[in-house]
């Protein structure tokens, strides 16, 4: 198996390469490519050029890793979120940004496959990941706010293993 891409190592790379996403949203989209299988179209929505043989490398480990826990009977799936040595408003700004790209990639999959049918818990995710999208980011520290955003998460992680799981029967 490959070895698994951090959130820094990742975030690393897109600054010296200046693209325009974030770790989280990156893996978000790629989560909801492979997902409504599409996983080949990630070029086209994240890059405006063609790839140097290193990026493609580590997109396509990326995308293996991400496949590979999505298809675990483990549930070890985890959302691409800074370590837990950040404050926690960069945690939830983190998660708003991996539901921005995970709704990007769903709403690009739905316009290329119109034979997409969700059930209705499918539904029903994609619709809370438009209100995560909105969650307040700046959260006070609190064991409160920990626990509700730790919930949040794990709503989000659960609701993407449900998504690939339902559509990759």
């Amino acid at each position: 198996m490959n070895t698994p891409i951090d959130y820094n190592t990742l975030a690393q790379h897109i600054y010296h390469q200046q693209w325009w996403f974030t770790p989280s949203e990156c893996h978000g989209l790629l989560t909801a490519l492979l997902c409504f299988k599409q996983k080949n179209h990630y070029s086209n929505l994240l890059f405006t050029q063609a790839l140097e043989p290193k990026t493609q490398t580590l997109f396509t480990q990326l995308i293996q890793n991400i496949e590979t826990a999505l298809q675990s009977n483990d549930l070890n799936y985890q959302l691409l979120l800074p370590e837990d040595n950040v404050t926690l408003s960069q945690r939830a700004q983190a998660l708003t940004e991996w539901t921005k790209g995970f709704l990007l990639a769903t709403h690009h999959a739905q316009q290329n496959a119109s034979n997409i049918k969700l059930d209705e818990d499918c539904q029903e995710f994609i619709t809370d990941l438009q209100s995560v999208m909105e969650l307040e980011i700046n959260l006070p520290d609190s064991e409160d706010n920990q626990r509700l955003l730790t919930e949040v998460e794990e709503h989000c992680r659960m609701g993407a293993l449900l998504l690939y799981a339902t559509l990759n029967r």
